[in-house]
């Protein structure tokens, strides 16, 4: 069971369109969950769907499918299976089609708009 909005876009106290803003989604969460409560029904708690890139990461595992992090995952995880230092490790990531910034310890493939960081 889930729910749906119906939002007019344009405020009947002052004009101002509905920006549609994360904390706006929050606050509907809000209101959502406190309506299935009423009605006995389950909420989702400490859902990290709205965080930055889950919802889109959600669809793709939905799918069957992998995102380039779990690509990237995947082959860090193969050339740290392998490498014996700082520079085989960046030579491998390398082989692959990866670049690495030692500065912000971030990882690019040739086809990404953005770096991603590795986490320690």
């Amino acid at each position: 069971m889930h729910c749906h909005y119906v939002v007019n876009p344009v405020s009947f106290k002052d004009g101002a369109k509905f920006k549609n803003k994360i904390g706006d989604h929050k606050e509907l969460r809000k209101i959502s969950d406190e309506i299935c409560r009423e009605h006995g029904l389950s909420v989702l708690k400490n859902s990290d769907f709205y965080s930055k890139g889950k919802k889109k990461e959600y669809w793709v595992h939905k799918a069957g499918k992998k995102t380039h992090r779990d690509y990237l995952r995947e082959d860090v995880e193969y050339c740290l299976s392998f490498a014996t230092s700082p520079r085989e490790f960046e030579s491998q990531l390398y082989a692959l089609g990866y670049t690495l910034d030692p500065v912000r310890f971030s990882v690019k493939a040739k086809h990404w708009e953005r770096a991603v960081r590795l986490n320690a």
